[in-house]
């Protein structure tokens, strides 16, 4: 027995069709006033979220399959942002100890200080969201999260 779903009206059809436009819009808007802020600095918003959890994680040496699990962007190609963070001299690469195939990670002084840097200045990140009111940023996480929660 097939299931089917309710009937749709052909308004609620396009405030559906116009709110995932509205999303792609926004990311779109959002990704690239990201890349500008990054640009500045001399890396990508991909780069930084490697750079921020090695920072965070300072005392630990972090593998690679460790940073695939905890990047946001997992459509990324990680070896290749450590590659260039590495030759930028912003993380150092080991060879781990205990086994052969893996190499620790670690971020450098000069990443540090980029890090920190970029991270004293990620309010101009936040100052995109300064039109809505508290109440409208409470609810604007409460939505993107419900439709976050159907994947």
């Amino acid at each position: 027995m097939e299931i089917k779903s309710p009937p749709i009206s052909t308004a609620l059809k396009k405030h559906y069709q116009d709110g995932i436009t509205n999303i792609f819009k926004t990311s779109s808007w959002l990704n690239d006033q990201h890349r500008t802020f990054f640009k500045k600095h001399g890396i990508t918003p991909q780069q930084y979220n490697v750079l921020r959890i090695l920072h965070s994680e300072s005392n630990e040496q972090i593998t690679i399959n460790t940073l695939k699990d905890r990047i946001l962007d997992k459509n990324g190609d990680v070896s290749r942002l450590v590659d260039r963070l590495e030759l930028k001299n912003l993380i150092t690469r080991k060879q781990n100890p205990n086994d052969r195939r893996s190499a620790n990670l670690h971020i450098t002084e000069k990443g540090v200080a980029l890090s920190s840097s970029i991270e004293s200045q990620l309010w101009q990140i936040d100052e995109l969201l300064t039109d809505l009111s508290e109440d409208e940023i409470i609810i604007l996480n409460t939505l993107l999260l419900k439709i976050r929660k159907k994947t």
